[in-house]
């Protein structure tokens, strides 16, 4: 395996994240018989948790609209029927609830 692709693996966000949780769990097993050590330890392992579900939910939020759009402009653009287009985004903005707000994120953190 080439440097770069074992860089690109351990700097992950799913390596870190595990990595962070895991240390945590090792501690809290080590020094487990203080109620602070293993407080701090929970906190700190459901907190990265929550943090990363929320960034990755983002992610694949902003994702989804990226290929809806794309989908719905190669429809648009082999001749498709306006309804067919609509159905499209309908079905890309209903599942964009499943995983975040969608519109919400339409044109955030982008510049025109």
């Amino acid at each position: 395996m080439k440097k770069e692709q074992l860089i690109k693996k351990f700097t992950s966000r799913k390596f870190l994240l595990t990595l962070v949780v895991n240390i945590a769990a090792i501690v809290a097993i080590i020094v487990g018989d203080s109620i602070i050590v293993n407080a701090v330890a929970g906190l700190v392992m459901a907190s990265i948790t929550a943090v990363y579900c929320i960034i990755e939910g983002n992610i694949d939020a902003k994702s989804l609209k990226q290929m809806t759009d794309a989908a719905a402009n190669a429809a648009d653009a082999f001749g498709a029927g306006k309804e067919t287009v609509d159905k499209i985004e309908k079905v890309g903005d209903a599942v964009g609830t499943l995983i975040g707000d969608v519109k919400a994120l339409d044109g955030a953190g982008e510049q025109e």
